[in-house]
């Protein structure tokens, strides 16, 4: 039928899905220790001599970036929904 949605076949077991949640629970940490402690203390000192404003520098941009995912991320969300379903983020969009 035209105009009708078909759900697709899972192609992945839910022991798929539970391993792949626990491998990004277990990796997440890992990352953000790396971007907080390690890359940002790094690129600091490297930037601008004067570390008190490296680190302001550091911040805004980690703020302002912040920002623009959790203003785009409802456009992202609404692209893969299937056709004549509205997911719960387009709400806030046209």
């Amino acid at each position: 039928m035209a105009g009708t949605y078909e759900r697709p076949r899972r192609l992945v077991g839910r022991l798929g899905i539970a391993g792949w949640m626990l491998f990004d629970w277990a990796a997440q940490p890992f990352f953000t220790v790396i971007t907080t402690f390690i890359f940002g203390p790094y690129l600091v000192s490297r930037l601008i001599e004067n570390h008190d404003e490296a680190q302001a520098a550091w911040s805004y941009t980690l703020t302002i970036s912040g920002i623009v995912i959790a203003l785009l991320s409802p456009s992202w969300v609404r692209s893969p929904t299937p056709p004549g379903r509205a997911s719960h983020g387009s709400a806030f969009l046209p």
